[in-house]
């Protein structure tokens, strides 16, 4: 699992260039598709992404409460939930306000472990 709260560091997450491509054009699509735009808009509201590849017990058990929270809460009031397809496998990513002045918390995970979440998180199609 791992956690970004500046926007320059989506390329650190170690995801498949495809994925990253298609994760980028949904962040910044926004904004005109400007990705400075979209990083200080993100230094303002202090936005942020949590990309869980896995949710078993190990990893739960790893998370701070704030982030098990932060995912609870992305999974119960997604503003949207978006499919990302890959070669390597299909994606969600959600996003959920949590300030008024439009503060969100992404939420990227594998389709696959969508249902394994409680609440559980899918896309609508």
């Amino acid at each position: 699992m791992k956690q970004i709260k500046k926007f320059e560091e989506i390329h650190q997450l170690g995801i498949s260039e495809e994925l990253l491509s298609k994760l980028l054009d949904v962040l910044t699509e926004p904004f005109d598709s400007d990705e400075g735009i979209t990083a200080e808009f993100w230094d303002n509201s202090r936005s942020s992404l949590i990309f869980a590849e896995h949710l078993n017990g190990v990893e739960r058990s790893s998370l701070s409460s704030e982030c098990m929270d932060q995912i609870r809460f992305v999974c119960a009031n997604p503003e949207f939930v978006e499919r990302l397809e890959t070669a390597s496998g299909v994606y969600l990513l959600a996003l959920a306000i949590i300030h008024d002045f439009g503060s969100g918390v992404y939420l990227l995970i594998p389709e696959s472990i969508g249902t394994q979440i409680d609440p559980p998180l899918t896309a609508s199609i």
